[in-house]
C-alpha cells in the first residue's frame, strides 16, 4: 500500500545494532550515588559530595542533576582498587 513495503518490525540485524552501540552500553553500565553507597557502605549523599568535589572524575551529571557512576569505576571500587582523585 502506498508503495512503502517494510514492516514495521524491528529485524534482529537492527535490534543487534542498537544493543552494541555505544550509547546503549554506557547507559546500561551506570550506576546511581545510592547503588554505589550501598555497595560500599557510605551514604549517597557522600558519594553525591565526592562527584561534585571531582573525586571521581568519570562521574557525570544527568540533565536531571543526578550522578552517574561508570561501571568500571563501580567495580573498582568494590574491589579496592580505585583510589579517589585528590586523595593518597
Amino acid at each position: 500500500m502506498f508503495g512503502y513495503t517494510r514492516s514495521n518490525r524491528v529485524t534482529d540485524v537492527e535490534k543487534d545494532e542498537f544493543q552494541r552501540s555505544s550509547l546503549v552500553t554506557e547507559v546500561d553500565s551506570m550506576h546511581t550515588t545510592v547503588e554505589v553507597g550501598k555497595a560500599l557502605r557510605a551514604d549517597p549523599r557522600t558519594v553525591t559530595r565526592w562527584c561534585k568535589e571531582g573525586l571521581i572524575p568519570e562521574a557525570i551529571k544527568t540533565l536531571g542533576g543526578h550522578w552517574r557512576i561508570p561501571g568500571k569505576v563501580f567495580a573498582a571500587m568494590r574491589e579496592g582498587t580505585y583510589n579517589l582523585k585528590g586523595k593518597a
